[in-house]
């Protein structure tokens, strides 16, 4: 039961964050804009990006929150900084595509510099 309140405290932080996100990604024009690429493009209107930042960040507070009853004998201290560091480079790689729109010989990089982190 505890573990799904940490849960649920976590998804409201997530949906209450993703506002918060959207009108950020709206501001800085940071949006899947359909008259950029209309014949790739289902939507009419643009729709905002970095929806990413804010399931981290709910992940991020629920871990910082919650890290008595998550750091246990299976999870080390070790292991949990490896994977929230990970998911931070992670999450800068996608906020840099999101705004830059990078090429994929760029994107990969994040993922390689995040797994090297983890392991």
């Amino acid at each position: 039961m505890l573990y799904f309140f940490i849960f649920a405290v976590c998804f409201l932080f997530a949906v209450g964050l993703s506002f918060v996100i959207k009108k950020i990604a709206t501001k800085y024009n940071i949006v899947d804009d359909p008259a950029s690429a209309p014949e790739r493009k289902i939507q009419k209107k643009p729709i905002a990006l970095l929806g990413g930042v804010a399931v981290y960040l709910a992940f991020a507070i629920g871990v910082l929150v919650f890290n008595k009853y998550i750091l246990v004998d299976s999870i080390a201290l070790k292991n949990l900084t490896g994977g929230m560091l990970g998911g931070f480079i992670i999450i800068i790689g996608g906020i840099f595509d999101d705004k830059l729109d990078l090429p994929a010989r760029i994107q990969i990089l994040f993922p390689l510099a995040a797994t090297l982190v983890v392991i």
